[in-house]
């Protein structure tokens, strides 16, 4: 698994963040929390409306984030697009991650990388997994 880091301060600053996907396909996003005990909290928050994009959303305060794993899940349905674009939908597949609240000055935003995603064998979903941990500065 390969992860970006966002560093934290570790204080009552609260923590969000912006997840945008441009494709012509159905997107579904999630995210979900993992704490160092190992506590995970699934559906943090989740997209609504067929787009992926989660609107700016507390993921909570700095103080109880340190070391905390966030996992973004994307699920495109490429199945309303005709299947010789299905290539092209999975290579020109843009995600954007934005986190704010943490360490001023860090490179954002966080993108969907090659690694990140999977297409199933027909090639009509695509899979995207980002994961972010939250460090302490």
């Amino acid at each position: 698994m390969e992860a970006n880091e966002y560093f934290i301060d570790g204080n009552e600053n609260e923590i969000f963040i912006t997840v945008n996907v441009s494709t012509p396909g159905i997107a579904s996003s999630k995210i979900s929390l993992t704490f160092p005990t190992l506590v995970t909290i699934k559906n943090k928050a989740k997209s609504k409306d067929g787009t992926g994009v989660i609107s700016r959303t507390s993921i909570g305060k700095g103080e109880n984030l340190v070391d905390c794993l966030i996992e973004i899940e994307t699920d495109i349905l490429l199945n309303l697009i005709p299947k010789e674009n299905w290539d092209n939908c999975y290579k020109n597949l843009v995600i954007t991650y934005y986190l704010e609240g943490g360490v001023d000055n860090q490179s954002q935003p966080f993108i969907c990388e090659e690694s990140n995603k999977n297409k199933s064998d027909s090639g009509k979903t695509i899979s995207v997994n980002k994961y972010i941990f939250l460090i302490k500065k």
